[in-house]
């Protein structure tokens, strides 16, 4: 019988450490969609310049073979000549063509192009959603990384003229200062003379869900350890859990919380929370700003 395996994947949500990748990884695809379609002008130019004048070449030499009859019997080796001369030179222009690759990279590009800018649309669009709107976030973060690392492996290489004239659009003199901030604050590629710690992309947990963490965390502690303490263990208990909770409302609302509402806040049917702890750890607070003012006074 054949082992199955199952995964679990932990239901995540939405946070701003998701967000901040995909905004880094649109905002690097937005950059190559400009690199890649100004690469596939100049790249479309320079094709329309080799097969030109190979097309002029063959239309002369084909028709000047139909005239040949009609030259001078004198002239006819130099006539000869002529058009051998062209067909080699049509020759050697095909050939220089295809050996840099004009058409292909010409091609690539103009592909390239279109599918970063399909990848930076699919990101935009997304993070554009409320949270509870958009897609499963693990499952959008793996497909996003996939298409990414494909994007990054076909996609041919950018000429170092074309990111030179990337950064003299978007960072010149001529530009206001908000295009500039806004240049600025944009996650540009590695190729673009952007180069950044991994350091910068370290995860950190954000101020305020951490100290909304701890205080849950405080309030199972205070829930799994009240009933085997004694009365007074569950006194301080019950007053640290009040000071917590007071000292963030304070911190967030810029003012003190008050009876009301810090017992509406710590309603909880394994702590029974008496008025008179409230009032204490309230006056406390009150007390120290009073005498802080007196004194700045």
């Amino acid at each position: 019988m054949d082992d199955k395996k199952t995964t679990h994947t932990k239901a995540i949500i939405w946070t701003k450490d998701h967000e901040k990748i995909l905004i880094d990884w649109g905002d690097k695809a937005m950059c190559y969609r400009w690199l890649h379609a100004k690469s596939h002008n100049i790249f479309s130019r320079v094709n329309t310049y080799f097969t030109i004048p190979v097309i002029i070449m063959s239309t002369l030499t084909g028709t000047a073979n139909f005239a040949q009859d009609r030259v001078p019997e004198d002239y006819r080796g130099y006539y000869s000549m002529g058009i051998g001369f062209v067909n080699i030179l049509a020759g050697i222009i095909t050939t220089i063509q295809q050996f840099l690759k004009i058409s292909e990279l010409n091609e690539a590009h103009r592909v390239s192009s279109i599918s970063w800018d399909k990848f930076y649309r699919k990101i935009r669009v997304e993070l554009a959603k409320p949270p509870d709107e958009r897609q499963i976030v693990y499952d959008f973060l793996k497909a996003c990384t996939e298409e990414f690392d494909r994007l990054m492996e076909t996609s041919p290489t950018i000429e170092k003229s074309v990111i030179m004239l990337f950064n003299e659009t978007f960072n010149n003199d001529t530009l206001d200062e908000d295009k500039k901030e806004l240049f600025n604050q944009l996650k540009k590629p590695e190729i673009c003379d952007a180069l950044e710690s991994v350091a910068l992309a370290l995860y950190q947990e954000d101020e305020t869900e951490k100290k909304q963490t701890d205080f849950k965390k405080l309030v199972n502690d205070v829930v799994m350890n009240i009933g085997e303490a004694s009365n007074d263990q569950a006194r301080i208990m019950k007053m640290k859990l009040v000071d917590e909770f007071v000292k963030n409302f304070k911190e967030e609302m810029s003012r003190y919380p008050t009876k009301q509402e810090v017992l509406q806040n710590l309603i909880h049917e394994s702590i029974q929370l008496e008025e008179d702890i409230v009032i204490e750890v309230l006056q406390t607070y009150l007390s120290n700003e009073l005498s802080n003012n007196e004194e700045n006074v």
